[in-house]
């Protein structure tokens, strides 16, 4: 799923599948070892983006 994708009722999403869109739609398949480095590159973009978030929570609070 792409971020700020709507889902519609009744809609089914199958492991390998990239959907997104307003509604989402499937945008393409993508196979398991992609999926599985996909996986871990948003895993560490969260870690990153919060460390990012932390140090600036730091400079505002004082």
């Amino acid at each position: 799923m792409e971020q700020v994708s709507v889902v519609t009722q009744g809609t089914h999403i199958k492991s390998g599948e990239v959907w997104g869109g307003v509604p989402a739609r499937k945008i393409k398949d993508i196979n398991s070892l992609l999926l599985e480095g996909e996986v871990n590159r948003i895993a560490d973009n969260y870690v990153k983006y919060s460390s990012w978030y932390k140090e600036n929570v730091k400079h505002v609070e004082g």
